[in-house]
């Protein structure tokens, strides 16, 4: 029997504290590929002010094997410098050939390595590992998978292993090709006016029920720092603004017009200048209401997520922050967890848009490296 449909035909949950219940998730049929795209380097590239561009290649590794099994509903996660697919056995090969060639874009337009490669879900099964998944209802447009079980951790580190990586990595293909139809990131970096803008990776020390546990905590504690959940969005309408700046808009002219880029970056200059007098009208077009679309965009954000870690990007005052990381600050004296953060004072969005009505979500990061720099603090609190 086909498993093809498994992740499509999956009933979503609307409570975000289901991703902290182990009764929720659903083990991934043992047929499917976990997909891995992360760029090497990403911490330098960062470090010379190019997060821009981080954030797009990971987002673009996404949008190239979307756009390549179609319409299909698969399940991913993006994680700022990368991303994580699953797909079923029949898809594996188109998938493949779009990170191949994400890959080499990501080479010759922007001087970044990318490392893309598949780990059978068998074989981390076979390890002793589970890959998990539950599906959350974030708007009516759009469902975010969230994963258990230390799967996609352990999947992970096989692709990053100097011993294993050859069987997992995907070789070099000069004909493969890639659609990034979608992928814009057009939007100026949003400021809190909370004041801080704060990216957490929360790691639990335990897989299993202890894990989701842990997790529970957080967001409870969470829920009663900022009220309530709503409040937890680091976006409001209010604060999107289209871009006109060309540096801010080169990243996604380099990746859709690559050798033609200047006529894209022209392109989208008078795209965006027609968006905001769209936006500031309140116009009704092709059906879209235009005054609406920044709620939308903040209605299908993707800003707080499970992949055997807990990553969030929260809008916080100075206060909220310490209360925060007080409370983390005892999880892991107490060995409960791990974490690491980043603070900025914007967040930076990078966006897929399929259908400006129904399917377009919005990955959302702390502006300056988020989840890069985030990562390198856990790593340090790791001792790795």
């Amino acid at each position: 029997m086909t498993t093809e449909f498994f992740y499509a035909d999956l009933p979503p949950v609307t409570d975000l504290l289901a991703i902290t219940d182990p009764q929720r998730f659903i083990a991934v049929p043992p047929d499917w590929y976990i997909l891995l795209a992360d760029l090497i380097g990403s911490t330098q590239a960062v470090a010379a002010g190019r997060y821009r561009d981080v954030n797009l290649l990971g987002a673009a590794a996404i949008t190239a094997v979307l756009n390549a099994v179609g319409r299909l509903e698969i399940p991913f996660v993006f994680g700022g410098d990368g991303g994580v697919l699953l797909v079923p056995p029949g898809l594996l090969a188109p998938s493949r050939q779009a990170l191949i060639a994400t890959r080499a874009l990501a080479e010759k337009e922007f001087g970044l390595a990318l490392r893309v490669g598949a780990v059978p879900v068998a074989e981390v099964v076979e390890a002793g590992h589970e890959v998990k998944i539950v599906k959350l209802q974030i708007s009516s447009g759009y469902s975010q998978a969230n994963f258990a079980g230390g799967g996609l951790r352990y999947a992970t580190d096989l692709i990053k292993s100097p011993q294993d990586a050859g069987r997992y990595i995907f070789g070099p293909e000069p004909q493969a090709e890639a659609s990034f139809a979608g992928l814009e990131c057009r939007w100026q970096d949003i400021p809190n006016p909370r004041g801080e803008i704060l990216t957490l990776i929360l790691m639990a020390a335990r897989e299993g029920a202890a894990a989701s546990l842990v997790y529970r905590l957080v967001i409870e504690k969470l829920v009663a720092i900022y009220g309530q959940e709503t409040k937890l969005c680091p976006l409001h309408p209010a604060a999107l603004r289209l871009s006109f700046n060309p540096s801010t808009l080169m990243a996604e002219a380099r990746l859709q017009g690559q050798e033609y880029w200047w006529i894209h970056l022209g392109l989208m200059w008078l795209q965006n200048l027609l968006g905001w007098c769209l936006i500031q009208s309140g116009f009704s077009l092709l059906g879209l209401d235009w005054g609406k679309l920044r709620a939308a965009n903040v209605a299908n954000a993707d800003y707080r997520k499970r992949d055997d870690a807990l990553r969030l990007v929260l809008a916080c005052t100075a206060s909220q922050r310490q209360s925060l990381v007080d409370f983390l600050e005892d999880l892991s004296t107490k060995g409960e967890l791990f974490y690491g953060l980043h603070r900025s004072d914007r967040a930076h969005l990078t966006c897929m848009v399929f259908d400006r009505q129904h399917h377009h979500i919005h990955f959302v990061d702390g502006a300056d490296g988020g989840y890069v720099l985030a990562a390198q603090d856990l790593k340090r609190r790791l001792g790795r």
